[in-house]
């Protein structure tokens, strides 16, 4: 569950698996690996909780230690 003050993402293709998102892999197979990799980026900068495209919702990695505290 999500508090009030947390920012949720559903990433779809932008971050698929945690595999990827450990890895700060886009999918091979992007239209436009550029812009892939850009919306990668700002989706872990803005996101507390991340609803990814084949996997889990998770706890940002990147900004589990930031927010209201």
């Amino acid at each position: 569950m999500t508090e009030a003050s947390q920012t949720t993402l559903i990433c779809g293709d932008a971050i698929p698996t945690l595999e990827h998102l450990e890895r700060g892999e886009v999918p091979a197979h992007s239209a436009s690996v550029d812009q892939a990799k850009t919306s990668f980026a700002e989706a872990v900068e803005i996101a507390d909780v991340l609803v990814l495209g084949r996997d889990n919702m998770l706890t940002n990695p990147v900004r589990k230690n930031y927010g209201p505290g």
